[in-house]
Parts: structure tokens; C-alpha cells; sequence
């Protein structure tokens, strides 16, 4: 299943070779749906994957009824002179900060019917390693031969030589990682035909209604926490679509400080103890960053409390350098703002998601229209941050991944 690429061994490529000249599948072929029906399975029935929440969200996302939802949106896709087809050989680049988001892109990819090359990082996590091995033994059976004939996940250290190699085999090269990373592998030349996406650094951030907040009842309040906590705390705050500012909105300051209070105090007790973010040397980095950002500008107060977990620093403006030094961590800046627009001011490309809590739908879409620029992408309640769709970034990705055969005759 895992191919480890090196240029000592002389039969790596012919090995590739065999794989990007299969035939390509149909869209939503059965022998997908059933693949990924028994992953999905596999895993919600093992008590064991429970260690790895994010293998389990993953399975929910592979439900057929999810699935179907997908292909309905696929259907839609297509006119009456446009047929859809698979654009051919698909390679991904996976990111190592979040590396789990590789059976996304992937699976989508598949589903439309595209041939699949996965690069991994070296530096994966324990996850990942129990992913590629369920993933080997459902592949090795019979009835998925045309998924696992068309499919290969391979690994290497840096070198730009194999890369451009893997590249020269692709129609599509789809890129997640930092900056550098997605500077790095584009200036490695594709195929004349071929296109790719990049999904490069992001900043997200959370957006909170004080008065809704004090309106809360026990219940409902644990919820908002828990939903919080899934959003920020999953991959150590560092997927790009995880809350890094939190913006309290409000007409009266005094009562924008007492949600906080009581936000922040509820979030402190539901953080299990055995945290990787209580880790004395992820404290240690949380409140160095905190402190670097309290000697800003723009920065109004820290509240930092040692390793304490969270760090939290107010600021007067969300300004560019800020974003950059972000280190995830459980470390939240926040803003009070009058009103939504005065964040939309304040946001740029390199924001990615906006979680929100207590404001109506037509408020939201205000806000989109009266952002001064381009910013968000996505827009969805508090609990969601981290729940993958096909549009992505601002891309349509069932449409990127297939290619449009227009049929103009009557």
C-alpha cells in the first residue's frame, strides 16, 4: 500500500508505470461506494479508533447517506451539453500539520473516478499509520482489485528529482501544505494539459454574540464549549480552518468581558488533563508566543497564567504579522468588535473559516457582502470548523477534479 520512494531502488517506476495506465473508473462507480462504505464501517465498530477522533469524524463524513449527498451534488454539476469525466491522474500533495486530510481530497478524487498518487510526509502520526494499515487489508480484497489497481500512497524525503517525476505523470497536482512548501513543489513544472490546486497557510477565526453567550443555560453553554474545544483543540490548533482569534461582538463592553468570563472559565474545565497541549514544553511555547504578542502594537492585554491552558491576548486590530507568528497551542487572540462588520474590515485572503455563534442568517450575509475584500471562504456554526466539504478554499473540488466534455450538436 505505502510505497517508499528512493532512487536506489530501479523499480519504483515501472511499478508506478503499471498504476497511471489503468483505464480510468466511472464517477461514483459501486465498487467505490462499497469501499468506502466498508472503511467507514470498519472503523465506527472499532471501540479502538475511539483514540482518534479524527479517524472517527472521518468515517461519519464516509456514511452513504453522506455520500449520496455528494453525488447529488456531482449530478448537478452536469448540463444538458456538458458530460463530466474523471480528468485522469491525480497527484496530492498530503500536509504534515494535518495529515489526515489526505483521505479527503483523495476520495473525492476517487469518486469522480481519477487514478490517485498520495504523497505522505515522513513525519506521520500514529493515526495515519493505523489508517494505511486498515486500509492495506480492505485492498487486498478481491472485490476492491480496480480501486487498489489505480491507487498508490508513497513516501520519500525531500527530492525535487522524484517529485518532478510524479509530476510529469499527472493531470492534476493538488498541493497542501505551508508557504514554502507550495512555492517549493509549483515551481516544479507540470505538463503542458495539466492544472492544480494549492491550499496553502490559512488564519481562521471564531466570531461569538456576548448576549447570546449570557443567554446560555448550563446545557447548552457545555455544548458550545465542547464544540469549541473539537474545533480549536483537534491537531494542536494547527489545521488551517481551527479558531486562532476569537472576536466578541457587543454593544456594551462590560458585557462582552462577562461572556468571556464566562466562556473561557467553562472552556478551562472541560480540557481533559491528559492534553497534548498540557505537555510542559507546548506550555512553555504558548506563553512565549503570548508574551511575544503582548509586546505589539496593537496588543491590549494578556491573560496568561504561565503554561496555563488556554493563553489569551486581547488586541485593538488584526494586523498581517500576527497571523505568521501564530503557533497554535491553545493560544486564542481576541478582539471586541460593535459589530461584524468591524471584523469583516479586518480580514484578508489569508483568512480561511469563520465560526460563528448567536447571529442570525442575514447578518452573515451582510457581513459577507461588506467585506472590503476578498476574505472568507466558508462560513459555518461553532463545531464545524473541521468538517470537510467538496468546496474547499473556494474551490468546487467534484468540479476540479473532472473535466468538462462539451457536446454542442443537435
Amino acid at each position: 500500500m505505502l510505497l517508499l520512494l528512493n532512487q536506489q531502488d530501479p523499480t519504483w517506476k515501472e511499478r508506478l508505470a503499471d498504476k497511471v495506465s489503468q483505464s480510468l473508473l466511472k464517477p461514483f462507480d459501486e465498487s467505490i461506494l462499497q469501499f468506502l462504505h466498508e472503511l467507514s464501517k470498519t472503523i465506527l465498530r472499532d471501540k479502538t479508533m475511539r483514540l482518534y477522533p479524527e479517524l472517527m469524524a472521518m468515517a461519519h463524513w464516509l456514511r452513504p447517506v453522506h455520500l449520496k449527498e455528494i453525488q447529488q451534488q456531482y449530478a448537478r454539476l452536469e448540463k444538458a451539453d456538458t458530460i463530466l469525466l474523471p480528468r485522469g491522474v491525480v497527484l496530492h500533495f498530503a500536509p504534515s500539520n494535518v495529515d489526515t486530510i489526505f483521505i479527503y481530497s483523495w476520495v473525492l478524487s476517487m469518486l469522480v473516478g481519477n487514478i490517485n498518487i498520495v504523497r505522505l510526509s515522513q513525519n506521520r502520526g500514529p493515526q495515519i499509520e493505523v489508517l494505511l494499515s486498515l486500509l492495506q487489508r480492505l485492498l487486498e480484497k478481491d472485490e476492491y482489485a480496480a480501486i487498489k489497481s489505480r491507487t498508490v500512497i508513497v513516501s520519500y524525503d525531500h527530492n525535487e528529482a522524484i517529485t518532478a517525476y510524479l509530476s510529469s505523470l499527472c493531470q492534476m497536482r493538488v498541493i497542501w501544505g505551508g508557504d514554502e512548501t507550495v512555492k517549493r513543489i509549483r515551481s516544479i513544472p507540470l505538463p503542458p494539459a495539466a492544472t492544480e490546486m494549492v491550499f496553502a497557510d490559512r488564519f481562521s477565526c471564531a466570531a461569538l454574540s456576548a448576549e447570546a453567550v449570557l443567554e446560555l443555560e448550563d446545557k447548552p453553554l457545555q455544548e458550545l464549549l465542547r464544540n469549541f474545544y473539537n474545533d480549536a483543540f483537534w491537531f494542536d490548533q494547527l489545521a488551517c480552518s481551527s479558531p486562532k482569534l476569537v472576536c466578541w461582538v457587543g454593544a456594551k463592553e462590560e458585557r462582552i468581558v462577562a461572556a468571556k468570563d464566562k466562556f473561557w472559565r467553562g472552556l478551562q474545565q472541560i480540557i481533559p488533563e491528559n492534553s497534548p497541549l498540557k505537555i510542559p514544553a507546548v506550555g512553555i511555547k504558548r506563553m512565549t508566543a503570548a508574551y511575544h504578542y503582548a509586546t505589539l502594537p496593537a496588543a491590549l492585554q494578556a491573560s496568561v497564567s504561565g503554561t496555563e491552558l488556554p493563553a489569551r491576548v486581547q488586541i485593538a486590530r488584526l494586523e498581517p504579522e500576527m497571523r505568521e507568528m501564530h503557533c497554535g497551542a491553545g493560544l486564542f487572540l481576541e478582539l471586541h468588535a460593535g459589530s461584524l462588520s468591524e471584523l469583516a474590515e479586518q480580514l484578508t485572503l489569508k483568512d480561511q473559516t469563520l465560526t460563528v455563534f448567536g447571529f442570525a442568517k442575514t447578518e452573515l450575509v451582510q457581513f459577507v457582502r461588506s467585506a472590503p475584500r476578498r476574505s472568507v471562504d466558508r462560513i459555518v456554526p461553532i463545531g464545524q470548523a473541521l468538517d470537510f466539504s467538496p468546496v474547499w478554499d473556494g474551490y468546487n473540488l467534484l468540479q476540479y477534479f473532472s473535466r468538462e466534455v462539451a457536446v454542442n450538436v443537435l
